[in-house]
């Protein structure tokens, strides 16, 4: 289904008011009464729901780009820390410059997760309901791109890259 420049942007200007009130804490069903109210056309739950989803991926996605750059970044001053100690450790001989040099190398190691992995426990209970199910002949383009991010971000988590 191609979609509009004009529709475009109505769907962007609802998505814009759907994510200022989901940082309220609204329902769906609230927010699709108060934009019903606001744009003066019936929006349904249903589109509120979708365009959360695609709203929340979206989120999940820039979470992800961030945390790498972030990753990048403490990698970099790890590693010049660690290349100042041992360029002041070789000029000095003084074994503090070692121990500083060990710690950036620890600390970098758990941050790239080289360090054997350590054993934790986990018990949950995951529960679907006839509500989650989605009917793939009533998704348009926008929905079918939202599932689409959300899905690259499960599976980037999945493979251990988030």
């Amino acid at each position: 289904m191609s979609v509009s420049r004009q529709q475009r942007a109505a769907i962007e200007d609802r998505r814009a008011n759907v994510r200022r009130l989901l940082s309220s804490k609204a329902t769906d069903h609230e927010i699709a009464a108060i934009l019903s109210d606001q744009m003066r056309i019936e929006v349904s739950h249903d589109t509120v729901r979708r365009d959360r989803l695609f709203i929340l991926a979206e989120w999940r996605e820039r979470g992800h780009e961030a945390l790498e750059d972030t990753i990048a970044r403490e990698r970099a001053e790890l590693e010049a820390i660690e290349r100042e100690a041992a360029i002041n450790f070789a000029s000095s001989k003084d074994p503090r410059f070692l121990q500083v040099r060990l710690a950036a190398k620890e600390r970098l190691s758990r941050l790239l997760g080289l360090d054997a992995p350590t054993r934790r426990e986990v018990i949950a209970q995951v529960t679907t309901t006839d509500a989650d199910a989605i009917d793939p002949s009533k998704l348009t383009d926008e929905d079918l791109e939202a599932l689409l991010i959300a899905d690259r971000v499960r599976l980037k988590l999945a493979k251990g890259q988030g």
